[in-house]
């Protein structure tokens, strides 16, 4: 199974949310589960997109209770492991997207560099620093053909 971490701040401004929301979209029209921390914010956005278009979500939470995700999961995956969840987020994922920052985004974004996976951002400042920018889903979904192609 094709599989796609998404990341991205759990409070964020209608931008980001939009973002979040058309890639959970695509992701799904590409075959390709939406993975995420499974919470509010660019998490459910994702997951919004993703269920839209009849595509898979798994939310690996922090807390021990699955019962704490958003509406959009269909598999939750408690953890009980607060922010050091966030880990599996990010290993989960055959790629990562970056839809926003935060502190922690910043978090998942410094160990995907470390795991030396792929991330697609967007392109705002705070973003491009940590991986491949993207403009819009045209160009995103031209690079996620690619990485496939590739791997």
């Amino acid at each position: 199974m094709k599989k796609a971490s998404v990341i991205g701040p759990s409070s964020c401004k209608k931008d980001v949310y939009s973002f979040a929301y058309n890639t959970g979209k695509l992701l799904a029209t590409m075959g390709i589960a939406v993975i995420s921390g499974g919470k509010s914010g660019s998490m459910e956005a994702v997951f919004k997109g993703a269920k839209y278009a009849n595509g898979i979500t798994i939310g690996i939470l922090p807390e021990s209770d699955e019962h704490m995700a958003n509406a959009y999961t269909d598999i939750a995956l408690p953890t009980g492991l607060g922010s050091m969840r966030n880990f599996l987020v990010i290993l989960a994922g055959d790629f990562i997207v970056c839809t926003g920052m935060s502190s922690g985004t910043l978090m998942e974004l410094a160990i995907a560099k470390k795991l030396q996976k792929k991330v697609f951002t967007r392109t705002t400042e705070e973003c491009t620093d940590w991986g491949e920018p993207v403009r819009n889903m045209d160009e995103l979904a031209r690079k996620i053909r690619s990485f496939y192609d590739r791997n």
